[in-house]
């Protein structure tokens, strides 16, 4: 039955990565990995002041990544807070961080088969592609 379960878990991420799928690089410091395909989400986290009147939405892009494309060059690493990802279109560059979202850090696994993970980032750039 896990076994039944765990493939089940890597079809639905394939699929979800085939139907939202997006090229994009990570780095993290001075190196950037080859381009991988990942899949695209979105969450939305409101922040309510306490006390007072005040709400505020975040918007996120959240990435779906399989663990053994995210490399750097010398084997697959972890996402880290401050990781930079960038998709670009020809068009336009927008360069993504990896941040946490709380309670969570800035990624997670996908299932508790730990089949890929779900990044949490913040858009930091955005400007037209050269």
């Amino acid at each position: 039955m896990q076994n039944l379960l765990a493939n089940m878990a890597r079809q639905a991420v394939r699929l979800a990565i085939a139907a939202t799928s997006t090229t994009v690089t990570i780095s993290r410091g001075g190196t950037t990995s080859d381009p991988i395909k990942v899949g695209r989400g979105r969450s939305v986290t409101q922040f309510v002041s306490a006390g007072d009147a005040f709400t505020d939405d975040e918007a996120r892009e959240d990435f779906i990544v399989w663990p053994a494309d995210y490399d750097l060059g010398s084997g697959p690493v972890e996402p880290a807070e401050g990781d930079r990802i960038t998709i670009d279109d020809g068009v336009n560059t927008v360069v993504y961080e990896v941040t946490p979202l709380p309670p969570e850090r800035g990624y997670r696994y996908t299932d508790r088969f730990r089949t890929a993970w779900r990044i949490h980032t913040l858009i930091v750039d955005e400007q037209a592609s050269e």
